[in-house]
């Protein structure tokens, strides 16, 4: 999000994940496959954007990870000749691992799972006045270190097809800039944009930008998806704070930077992941110029059905505030909202 005196431009920055395609693949000389389908063990049904991980008993090849389509299949290509086991992960259901097995060259192997669908229960958290964890320290609470690791695979699936799949999609923003002189009208601005995610751009450095840039002409602010969040690298800069329990059916897992620096946006917040299937359902993100806070922004998701399976997408994202100084003197507030349309250009996208 970009805040301008005069010709304000918004831009918000999401990613986001997008229809799931099956690429055709050719198998490779001296290579096998492995292949299967993970299903329910109640009715059997299936199992859909789960990930299956495959796991050489050996040292030598890489491990991988593909997700389960609609059908709850999964495949491997290239698969090389040895020794290996499968793991199966989904939020809801139990996670499972394979006897070890081999696979030989130009062999096809045929594998599946059956899970349990899994109820995740919490303990009741105590809150403790002031008390802050990094990802080292989280085991000193353990109900909210559980929390905290459901949360994670609850946003595990979203993660795994960002990483796989280039797409774009298009973001429509409004907003609503107020002077402060009382005498000049308000500026309305719509602005849509196109973007791209590419899994083979480097990632952000939080570390060293934080989340947004302030200079004497204009203000940009970063909104980071879920996915940047709930990770454990997220933990090194921020920490949790204890849970404040169960608030609408959702769990409140609230974060602050560690040390707020100075002459950068840093971040705080809370990530609300709902209390039966520990999906991400919103976050609250207030941004500040080191401990001062100037702008906020709650970002809404909900699930968005996909070939045959369901994944969790951010629906809209609501801002409002006023920019820090100098921009103050010229912008009394802002507030918006923006709108996210027309995925589409997906391409199976091969690490190097």
């Amino acid at each position: 999000m970009r805040i301008r005196p005069r010709v304000p431009v918004l831009v918000l920055a999401f990613l986001v994940a997008a229809l799931a395609v099956r690429p055709a693949w050719g198998q490779p000389a001296g290579l096998g496959t492995v292949a299967g389908r993970a299903t329910g063990d109640d009715d059997g049904a299936p199992v859909a954007f789960a990930l299956v991980r495959l796991l050489p008993e050996g040292a030598g090849a890489p491990k991988r990870t593909v997700l389960t389509d609609g059908r709850g299949a999964f495949r491997f290509e290239g698969v090389a000749p040895g020794a290996y086991r499968l793991q199966l992960e989904r939020i809801g259901y139990t996670d499972e691992t394979t006897e070890v097995f081999a696979v030989a060259a130009g062999e096809t192997v045929e594998r599946g799972f059956r899970s349990a669908p899994r109820a995740v229960t919490i303990e009741a958290i105590t809150t403790t006045a002031g008390a802050c964890y990094t990802a080292a320290e989280l085991e000193r609470d353990p109900e909210l270190a559980a929390l905290w690791r459901e949360a994670v695979k609850g946003m595990e699936t979203r993660a795994a097809f960002d990483a796989r799949y280039r797409y774009t999609f298009d973001l429509r923003q409004t907003a609503v800039m107020e002077p402060t002189r009382r005498h000049r009208r308000a500026v309305h601005d719509t602005l849509t944009r196109t973007f791209v995610n590419d899994p083979l751009a480097a990632p952000v450095d939080r570390g060293r930008r934080g989340f947004g840039t302030i200079d004497r002409r204009e203000v940009t602010l970063d909104i980071p998806d879920g996915k940047e969040l709930l990770t454990p690298g997220f933990l090194t800069q921020h920490c949790l704070e204890t849970a404040s329990g169960e608030v609408e059916g959702a769990w409140e897992l609230r974060f602050r930077p560690v040390r707020p620096r100075g002459g950068r946006v840093n971040l705080r917040g809370a990530v609300l992941v709902d209390a039966e299937s520990f999906q991400l359902r919103a976050l609250r993100l207030e941004y500040l110029s080191g401990r001062r806070r100037f702008m906020e922004a709650t970002v809404h998701y909900q699930e968005a059905r996909v070939s045959g399976g369901t994944v969790r997408l951010p629906a809209v994202a609501l801002f409002s505030g006023r920019p820090p100084y100098p921009l103050s003197r010229t912008l009394r507030s802002v507030t918006g909202e923006a709108l996210y349309t027309n995925y589409g250009n997906v391409e199976r996208v091969d690490a190097p």
